[in-house]
């Protein structure tokens, strides 16, 4: 489990979610976690929505190149794998609430 510092669940704008993730990513980079996952994980950034959507969109997806991770790539992948799901699940969430916002009911005054 990631530490509650990476959680997008609080996070207002769709910004702080990217801001969020690209600190995750850091976090792995900095603890050469990036160096036992799968080679579709090289290049992985996060400094944009649409960057997080991207990403989760490529994770998600099956393929051969986790067969012969470790038990600990296995682990990290899968937390990474669910740290971009949740991200652009609140992503959603924003737009929807946005979206809401705007097309709600005018009341007159």
């Amino acid at each position: 489990m990631l530490p509650i510092t990476y959680s997008v669940e609080g996070a207002a704008t769709d910004a702080q979610v990217a801001q969020r993730m690209s600190s995750l990513l850091d976090y792995l980079h900095s603890c050469h976690i990036d160096s036992i996952l799968p080679q579709r994980c090289s290049g992985l950034t996060a400094h944009n929505a649409d960057e997080v959507r991207l990403w989760a969109v490529k994770l998600g997806q099956g393929g051969k190149d986790t067969c012969g991770l470790t038990a600990a790539g296995h682990c990290w992948f899968e937390e990474l794998r669910d740290a971009f799901a949740a991200a652009v699940k609140r992503l959603d969430e924003i737009a929807t609430a946005n979206e809401q916002s705007v097309s709600g009911p005018f009341h007159a005054a």
